[in-house]
């Protein structure tokens, strides 16, 4: 009677364990799925940003140019 009891004991805590680990895998994936979608939004914004860099320099350079030929 002891073993049974222990046995549907030890059953007991495994489920619980695996409920637990179950659990946790689920916020885990809810935190992941959160993050990448910051992170997407931070690379958008960071080529966003890219661009406007890239044509600002390009208005630089071509303001050199017009003025190194107007002179």
């Amino acid at each position: 009677m002891a073993d049974r009891l222990t046995q549907l004991q030890d059953t007991v805590n495994q489920e619980s364990s695996i409920e637990l680990q179950v659990q946790s895998l689920q916020r885990l994936e809810a935190e992941n799925k959160e993050s990448a979608e910051k992170l997407e939004e931070i690379v958008r914004k960071g080529e966003l940003l890219l661009e406007k860099i890239q044509a600002a320099l390009s208005d630089i350079a071509q303001s050199q140019l017009d003025m190194q030929y107007s002179s």
